[in-house]
C-alpha cells in the first residue's frame, strides 16, 4: 500500500484539501507570468550595464582582474538560476498546488529547487566578492584594507557553508530531492533558505554602508558627490527586495504545499539576484571614467619664456598670427624673424582617468 494519498487514479504528495476540484491537466498556477517579465526585463537591463562594465575593464582600461573574475562567474551563475527557476514554472510545479502535481512530477520540481540555491549562493558570492575587491582600492590605509578583507571572506565563508550545507543536507543524497526515499534524514530545507536570506541582507547592508564615511570626505564637487550617495542610496532597493523576500520565505519553514508557497519567495529572488549590489553598484560605478586630456609642455626654456610662449600660444588660438604680430610688435620693438614668431612649442598629450587607484 502506498504510502502517498491517490486523488483520480494519481499518486500525489500531499491530500487536497476537503471540497477541492483537483484538475491535473490544468492546475491553478500563481506567479508566472511576474516571474518572466521581472527575469526578462531585469536581465535585459543588467546585461547592458554589464558588457558598459565589460567594455571599460577590458577595451578602455585593458585591466582584467580578479574583481572581473568574480563579476563574469557571478554572471554565468545569474543566468543559470534564472534558467533554474523559470523552467521549474515552465515545468508547472512551482506556483502549484502539491495536491495537483503528480508525484513524478513534483520530485522533477524539487531538483530544480534543489539545484537552485546552490547556483544562487555561487551567485551571490562572486557579485558581493567582487563589490569587496573594488572596495579595495579606494584606499591606500591598513584598516580600510583589512576592513574590506574581512567582508570578502566573511561573504565567502558563509556563502561557502549555505552551499555545503544544501549539497550535503541529506542523508542518503537522494533524499534531498525524492520523498519516496523513507529512510535517512535532512536538514530543515526552509530554515536554510531564511539562514541564506538574513545573512544576505547583512552582507548588503554592511557594503552598502562601508563606503558612504570615505565619500563624504573626498575633496570633489559637492553635485559629484550627491551623486555617488545617490548611487549607492539606489543599491538600497536590493536591501529592500531581500527583506521582502525573507518575510516570504518564513512560511515555507512548516509548509506542507510548499511548491505553492515558495512561488512568491521566487519571485523576489530574481529581483534580489537581479539587482544584487554586486552587479547594480559595481557596474554603473566602474563603467563611468573621465578622461581630461593635460598638455605637458618639454622645453629649454626658462619659466618666465615658457610663460610668454603659451600666452603667445593662446593668443594665436584666439586672435590669429597677424594679430598676434601687431600686438608684439607694439610692445617688443626689436625684430623677429618669421622662424622666431612661427616658433613650435612641443606638446605631449596626456590622458588622465580618474578612477580607483591602481594597485
Amino acid at each position: 500500500m502506498s504510502v502517498f494519498p491517490i486523488v483520480d487514479g494519481v499518486t500525489v504528495a500531499i491530500p487536497p484539501p476537503d471540497g477541492y476540484v483537483v484538475n491535473f491537466d490544468h492546475p491553478l498556477q500563481r506567479h508566472a507570468i511576474e516571474s518572466y517579465v521581472i527575469s526578462g526585463i531585469g536581465t535585459a537591463l543588467a546585461f547592458l550595464f554589464f558588457l558598459q562594465y565589460l567594455y571599460v575593464k577590458l577595451w578602455v582600461l585593458r585591466k582584467p582582474d580578479g574583481e572581473t573574475a568574480c563579476l563574469i562567474i557571478a554572471w554565468i551563475f545569474s543566468i543559470a538560476v534564472q534558467v533554474v527557476s523559470l523552467s521549474s514554472f515552465i515545468l508547472g510545479v512551482t506556483g502549484v498546488h502539491a495536491w495537483e502535481l503528480p508525484l513524478k512530477k513534483f520530485n522533477e520540481g524539487n531538483q530544480l529547487t534543489f539545484i537552485s540555491p546552490i547556483l544562487y549562493a555561487v551567485c551571490t558570492a562572486c557579485s558581493k566578492m567582487a563589490l569587496a575587491l573594488f572596495y579595495r582600492r579606494l584606499s591606500p590605509q591598513r584598516w580600510w584594507k583589512w576592513s574590506v578583507y574581512s567582508v570578502f571572506f566573511l561573504v565567502a565563508g558563509y556563502n561557502l557553508a549555505i552551499l555545503l550545507v544544501v549539497l550535503f543536507g541529506c542523508t542518503p543524497f537522494k533524499k534531498s530531492w525524492d520523498p519516496t526515499i523513507l529512510e535517512g534524514s535532512c536538514v530543515d530545507r526552509g530554515a536554510v533558505y531564511i539562514c541564506t536570506a538574513a545573512l544576505g541582507i547583512l552582507s548588503d547592508l554592511v557594503l552598502l554602508i562601508m563606503p558612504l564615511p570615505m565619500i563624504l570626505q573626498l575633496q570633489m564637487p559637492r553635485r559629484q558627490k550627491a551623486g555617488l550617495v545617490v548611487l549607492f542610496a539606489i543599491g538600497s532597493a536590493t536591501l529592500v527586495t531581500s527583506v521582502v523576500r525573507l518575510v516570504l520565505l518564513v512560511p515555507i519553514v512548516d509548509a506542507n504545499d510548499y511548491t505553492w508557497v515558495l512561488s512568491s519567495a521566487v519571485v523576489w529572488m530574481l529581483d534580489v539576484q537581479i539587482e544584487d549590489p554586486g552587479f547594480d553598484l559595481k557596474t554603473i560605478v566602474q563603467a563611468q571614467p573621465v578622461t581630461t586630456e593635460v598638455t605637458a609642455y618639454e622645453t629649454d626654456e626658462q619659466p618666465e619664456q615658457m610663460i610668454r610662449h603659451l600666452r603667445r600660444q593662446e593668443s594665436l588660438n584666439k586672435f590669429g598670427e597677424a594679430a598676434v604680430r601687431a600686438q608684439t610688435q607694439m610692445w617688443d620693438p626689436r625684430s623677429s624673424s618669421d622662424d622666431e614668431e612661427r616658433a613650435i612649442v612641443q606638446t605631449t598629450t596626456v590622458t588622465v582617468v580618474y578612477g580607483p587607484r591602481a594597485e
